[in-house]
């Protein structure tokens, strides 16, 4: 129809969700280890303390998404998570749960859905490398959430 607005479309980068397989662990190990050392070497409580609950963070985030990337595309319409072989369709009134992982760069949004056991992990196209979520993407998700709820 002419004069109608296009809609507004993004997809999630599927190309580093394999990124968070090797590093998280990786990650997670060194920072427990270097917590430990500081604890045994120099007592330093407070350092075993914020790198081991960093390190604890990496690990909770590889245990808690393992297997559940997906790739997801969302419209005004709703969102469609490709994920494991399988695609599913949501409109938005069943999105139960949509929040970002705290103090991860790049940022990954986890989503839920109402009467559905599927959770999913994502990662934006674009971000920026800042500490605090800034993608178009997540910005949109939280429009449509609240437009659609009222609340995010």
């Amino acid at each position: 129809m002419a004069g109608q607005m296009p809609s507004q479309e993004f997809v999630s980068d599927s190309s580093k969700g394999w990124l968070l397989w090797p590093v998280a662990p990786l990650l997670g190990s060194a920072s427990l280890a270097y917590a430990f050392y500081r604890l045994a070497v120099r007592g330093d409580w407070m350092a075993f303390l914020i790198i081991g609950g960093i390190g604890g963070l990496w690990i909770a985030i590889y245990l808690l998404s393992r297997g559940k990337f997906g790739v997801v595309t969302v419209n005004a319409d709703g969102v469609r998570v490709r994920q494991n072989g399988s695609e599913y369709r949501f409109p938005w009134l069943d999105v139960k749960s949509f929040r970002s992982v705290p103090l991860v760069n790049p940022p990954i949004y986890q989503m839920t859905f109402e009467e559905s056991d599927l959770v999913t992990y994502f990662i934006p196209q674009n971000w920026r490398l800042l500490w605090f979520d800034t993608s178009a993407m997540g910005s949109f998700i939280r429009k449509q959430l609240r437009d659609v709820r009222g609340f995010v």
